[in-house]
């Protein structure tokens, strides 16, 4: 007989959204952040709480885990029994969880509630109330210690997300977890200052990250891109070039997108940065003279473009809000990042928030605006402080106008890809490394396929510059690697009903709601 006690993990529930009583942040749907100004050609991503399930698959107690259930399924999946019930959920959240947490207190008493996520930032007068534990530190470790279960290996859940363009799934990506918190400790960073400036690494052995991602694509091959979650990959050099050795010596192209400081990325060459398997990288730009150390590297536009080169995608983060900058400083620095070519941009305004230096900072030059004491569902999104030479209306006017901006001069991301995978094929095809030559053939392969959306891309772009543009890089791919098969070209036009779709139902704005997930660990 297991007397073990019953875990239920769970993540805020659906539905999201502003139409819903949420700020426009609370969603599922990451790659709004970057895309939202691109029109019908914005990317959707459906990101879950993937945390629950590193914590359920690393401790030995029966574990169910829920990912965006209905209050209604919610209820009904409490009813089964459980001793503990687990909430993942971030500061514009809290709303979200607190009639979930009324349930449990109505219909299972005996459950005691644990809450976790960077949500735990809020002070204890905020959360006291509503629960009997927070875990305000790394999960494994917490939920073993409150259980009373010992230490053991690691252990990586099988983690994937879909995303979607003109409504259609367009790729399933993997997930895993590389490691926690960052060393670097910049100001308005949450992770970093959650952890205590602290890097907690889930794999002691880089060989073994590399054999789980194998692992994971063994599973399930329809996965492309294999997300590593570590704030700097390549923060540890030594550690680092082990993975790097390994990636070598493991005869495939890993396909993984990992994040990265132009301090960290200065210590490799760009080959090796391919050799690693890297086909997308997330390094912040965020301003110009923001001074953090992690900025020390060399020139952003520089490594953007020999990134790009080894067929590299690149994502950059900016920052707006800095006390430095004024409203020409800015509309001069996203000047600058355009000039990148990055494939993904996202431009957030500076955020004060709770726990980190930056935080402390604007509450002693007593900055912060009322509304985030008030609302906490507004946190993360709007001007949070008083800005000394731009008024809140003008910041948020300013984060608009930059989206629109980048789109007017680069086009839809979904084009800068396919354009940054003719650039790889073309510098790899011939390389004498068995692994990045490889990587040419499937990149080709890739192209032969999705080319044809060139054709119906540049029917629904009004700016004729971008669509003359992507018309000469139809072209010259077409010169490289052949025409698509016409009956490609013919079956591509079948996606335009999908496409007048997707632009109806952004236009309303119906936004996508994620899917509810449910998965039973350790029952056995």
């Amino acid at each position: 007989m297991n007397n073990k006690p019953r875990i239920l993990l769970t993540s805020p529930p659906r539905p999201l959204g502003m139409a819903f009583g949420d700020s426009e942040i609370c969603t599922s749907n990451s790659a709004l952040q970057f895309t939202w100004a691109q029109d019908v050609f914005r990317l959707e991503s459906m990101l879950y709480h993937n945390c629950l399930d590193l914590i359920a698959e690393n401790i030995s107690a029966p574990t169910t885990v829920l990912h965006y259930p209905t209050l209604k399924e919610f209820r009904k999946e409490l009813g089964k029994g459980y001793d503990y019930v687990g909430f993942s959920f971030s500061v514009p959240t809290l709303h979200k969880i607190v009639p979930m947490i009324k349930i449990v207190r109505r219909f299972s008493p005996e459950a005691k509630i644990i809450l976790g996520g960077y949500g735990t930032v809020l002070p204890d007068d905020k959360l006291k109330d509503l629960a009997d534990h927070v875990c305000r530190e790394e999960g494994i470790g917490f939920m073993r210690r409150l259980l009373g279960e010992p230490e053991r290996l690691f252990r990586s859940p099988v983690c994937v997300y879909d995303s979607y363009i003109f409504s259609l799934k367009a790729a399933r990506h993997g997930v895993i977890f590389g490691a926690l918190g960052c060393p670097y400790g910049c100001d308005f960073c949450i992770p970093s200052n959650f952890f205590k400036k602290e890097k907690i690494y889930f794999y002691t052995d880089p060989k073994k990250l590399l054999e789980d991602i194998l692992k994971q694509r063994s599973r399930d091959p329809s996965i492309g891109t294999i997300l590593i979650l570590d704030d700097d990959f390549l923060f540890d050099e030594p550690r680092a070039r082990r993975f790097l050795e390994a990636a070598r010596g493991s005869g495939k192209f890993l396909d993984i997108m990992i994040f990265a400081s132009m301090q960290s990325l200065s210590r490799f060459t760009f080959r090796e940065i391919a050799q690693m398997g890297v086909s997308k990288i997330w390094i912040g730009f965020e301003g110009k003279q923001a001074g953090y150390e992690k900025l020390k590297g060399g020139s952003f536009r520089q490594t953007a473009e020999q990134l790009r080169s080894y067929g590299i995608d690149v994502i950059a983060s900016m920052i707006i809000g800095y006390d430095y900058q004024d409203e020409q400083t800015i509309l001069d620095e996203i000047e600058d990042l355009i000039l990148a070519k990055p494939y993904l941009t996202q431009i957030a305004i500076l955020t004060p928030c709770i726990g980190t230096p930056l935080w402390e900072k604007f509450e002693k030059e007593s900055r912060i605006r009322s509304l985030i004491r008030d609302d906490y569902r507004f946190y993360y999104l709007w001007s949070l402080f008083e800005h000394p030479k731009i008024s809140v209306q003008k910041m948020e006017y300013l984060q608009r106008r930059l989206y629109h901006r980048e789109y007017e001069a680069l086009g839809p991301s979904l084009f800068r890809m396919f354009y940054t995978m003719w650039r790889g094929y073309e510098r790899l095809k011939d390389d004498p490394d068995p692994v990045l030559h490889r990587r040419a053939l499937d990149l080709k392969a890739r192209l032969r396929i999705i080319l044809p959306l060139y054709l119906v891309g540049t029917l629904f772009i009004s700016n004729r510059k971008i669509k003359e543009q992507l018309k000469q890089e139809y072209a010259g791919i077409c010169k490289g690697i052949g025409r698509p098969h016409f009956l490609l070209r013919v079956c591509v036009y079948a996606i335009i009903p999908f496409i007048l779709w997707t632009k109806l139902r952004f236009h309303f704005k119906r936004e996508r709601q994620p899917f509810v997930k449910r998965r039973e660990y350790n029952t056995k």
